[in-house]
C-alpha cells in the first residue's frame, strides 16, 4: 500500500520506478592520483586543478607538478609565476627583479610581467612529493 499510495489527496497512484542495472564498466574505482602522473597534463589543466579543488589531494598533485615545471606561487599576489625565458633576472639575497610570466587565473591565460621584485619570503615552497622513478623529471 505505501508504494502506491501518493497522497491521501491525490487520485492517481504513483508510478513504480523502473528497474535500473548499473554497467559493470561504472562499478571500477578509479585509481588515485599519484604525484608525477601528470606529467602528461598540459599546464592550463593543471591551473584548473589547482584553483577549481582546494584543500584536495588533486590541488596538492598539481602544485607539485607546476613547481617541477619550473613553476611557483608567489603568496601575497596569489599568482603562479615562471622566469620569462631569454630575460635577465637581477638577483639579491632577499629577492630578485626581472621579467616574468604569470598565470592570470582572472582571464584564464599566462600573461608577461616586466621589472617585476620578487622577494624570496613571498614564494611558497613546493611540496615535492614522491614520485615513481619512472615518472620522475629530469632537470
Amino acid at each position: 500500500l505505501h508504494k502506491s499510495l501518493v497522497s491521501p489527496l491525490a487520485d492517481n497512484p504513483v508510478k513504480p520506478e523502473p528497474e535500473y542495472e548499473l554497467p559493470a564498466c561504472y562499478k571500477h574505482t578509479p585509481q588515485r592520483l599519484q604525484p608525477g602522473y601528470l606529467t602528461k597534463f598540459k599546464e592550463e589543466t593543471l591551473f584548473y586543478m589547482f584553483y577549481s579543488m582546494p584543500q584536495d589531494e588533486a590541488q596538492l598533485i598539481a602544485t607539485d607538478e607546476l613547481s617541477s615545471r619550473g613553476w611557483w606561487f608567489h603568496k601575497r599576489y596569489k599568482l603562479w609565476m615562471i622566469h620569462a625565458p631569454n630575460t635577465a633576472v637581477h638577483k639579491s639575497p632577499r629577492g630578485e627583479r626581472g621579467s616574468y610570466l604569470v598565470f592570470d587565473p582572472a582571464v584564464w591565460e599566462v600573461v608577461p610581467k616586466s621589472d617585476l621584485e620578487i622577494l624570496y619570503e613571498d614564494i611558497e615552497q613546493p611540496p615535492r612529493l614522491p614520485r615513481p622513478k619512472h615518472l620522475q623529471v629530469r632537470h
